[in-house]
């Protein structure tokens, strides 16, 4: 049993990257660039292809932010129905699927939903309400993921519209899946919905159970500006806002261009 546990709160910090997050971590020393909540209603975030997973004019004009995010993989869709979640632990305690199953104990036995996968958070109907990434850092690991409570799934299918689907690139391919929400998987009699808070007291709960042990405390940590705005993480964001980092370091990719015109049709091969 890992003796100390730390849970990082957010708070209304910085625009442009999610709106609500939840970080739980049993590193006795840790980063402290939780991912915080932003004004925005909606957002994207990406691990790879910009182009390839989205239409980024398409969002552009409808004001959401597109985040592309260090452990790459697939896109995911944010809005105000959706939480995010980072658990980071020791390397040597880290498997891919240890976070999943916590996430996973949390939805049946403290929220009801029974109808949740015991290894990852999957329903019975074969339809996601949780999208993962991971990633290793030296000494400690992470896993980060969505949670799909309330979210607007036709405007999710809306904004995951690439613009260029003869695009063939280096980087990790999304896999479209049907998604759902836990809304959508009440038990029986109960009618009130489940919120962001529901979500994040279910999944501390069984975190602190796991880690902290039965009874003991767990240390409870808010993000606030001035911690952001430390020079390290601020540098951090600055460079996940910046066109270098969101389009320029875009893995190698080929394109091929269609197009009809009055003297003919017209491809290119880039």
């Amino acid at each position: 049993m890992v003796p100390l546990s730390t849970l990082l709160r957010s708070s209304s910090c910085l625009p442009h990257i999610t709106r609500r997050a939840l970080h739980i971590s049993t590193l006795r020393f840790q980063d402290k660039a939780a991912q915080p909540q932003t004004p925005a209603t909606e957002n994207i975030e990406l691990g790879a292809n910009p182009w390839k997973e989205t239409t980024p004019k398409k969002l552009r004009e409808e004001s959401i932010p597109l985040v592309r995010r260090r452990s790459g993989g697939g896109t995911v869709y944010h809005d105000m129905g959706n939480t995010n979640f980072s658990i980071i632990l020791p390397r040597l305690l880290f498997t891919r699927s240890h976070g999943a199953q916590l996430v996973s104990r949390a939805i049946r036995e403290t929220l009801g939903i029974t109808g949740a996968g015991s290894s990852t958070p999957v329903l019975t109907s074969l339809a996601y309400v949780s999208g993962s990434a991971y990633k290793i850092i030296q000494h400690r690991a992470y896993h980060h993921g969505t949670m799909l409570i309330s979210s607007s799934l036709a405007e999710l299918g809306k904004s995951l519209r690439s613009s260029s689907p003869k695009m063939e690139t280096k980087g990790i391919a999304s896999y479209r899946s049907p998604v759902t929400t836990l809304n959508h998987y009440l038990p029986p009699g109960r009618s009130k919905h489940l919120h962001h808070d529901d979500f994040v007291r279910a999944v501390t709960a069984e975190f602190a159970k796991t880690y902290a042990g039965e009874g003991k405390s767990m240390t409870t940590c808010e993000v606030t500006e001035s911690m952001v705005k430390e020079q390290k993480i601020w540098d951090g964001y600055e460079e996940l806002k910046s066109w270098e980092w969101q389009y320029g370091q875009t893995p190698e990719f080929t394109n091929e261009l269609e197009g009809n015109f009055s003297f003919g049709d017209l491809a290119s091969h880039l």
